[in-house]
């Protein structure tokens, strides 16, 4: 199953009610472009298309090849992931694909350093945000508000981010093995004013 390359998907069914809308969409757009002899002849053309698109059904994949992906969904013990270079499939081992990420990345104390993800102690009225990035997001906001006009502060500040997710492609090129640590950081506080 794997052979078949990481963006293969099983083909999803067609609701029919949906074609029909669609087509019907389409009648009445392009309605007021027929003459009166024309429509009948135009309505008749799109509801014979249409049937046909509906009873012409997708390939059913065989049940063989749905097992496996189940199984494969089910399975907590490994990581498949693609390569560092080139195109291919790679299968490892969760425990040595987290154990070669974190010595990539999250050990080497001169890119990455810990943050405590403890709640702050105070008193009374506890902070709505005690997630240092998250205190930071709200810093960001405020200046930004300050300095550009409304429009463009409100497009640049984020609403509602997430926290950056990092992820490892494994160097299959290399004799010993090694992990590219990836930090994709779309979505996070700073990431619609960077590409402001």
């Amino acid at each position: 199953m794997l052979c078949r390359g990481l963006k293969f998907a099983i083909p999803q069914k067609v609701s029919s009610i949906e074609i029909m809308a669609s087509f019907e969409r389409a009648y009445w757009f392009l309605e007021p472009n027929f003459q009166q002899d024309q429509k009948e002849l135009t309505t008749a053309a799109l509801r014979s298309v249409a049937v046909n698109y509906i009873h012409s059904r997708c390939p059913i994949p065989p049940k063989g090849l749905v097992k496996a992906i189940h199984r494969l969904n089910r399975r907590n013990d490994i990581v498949i992931s693609k390569p560092d270079k080139g195109s291919g499939v790679v299968i490892m081992n969760k425990d040595d694909y987290l154990r070669l990420l974190a010595d990539a990345s999250v050990n080497n104390q001169s890119k990455f350093r810990p943050c405590s993800t403890e709640k702050p102690k105070s008193r009374g009225r506890p902070p709505k945000n005690y997630h240092p990035l998250l205190e930071k997001e709200k810093e960001l906001n405020t200046v930004v508000k300050k300095i550009l006009p409304k429009t463009t502060a409100d497009n640049i500040c984020s609403k509602g981010s997430r926290l950056a997710h990092l992820y490892g492609l494994p160097k299959m090129h290399k004799k010993d093995p090694a992990m590219r640590p990836v930090l994709s950081a779309t979505d996070t506080y700073n990431y619609n004013l960077a590409k402001w």
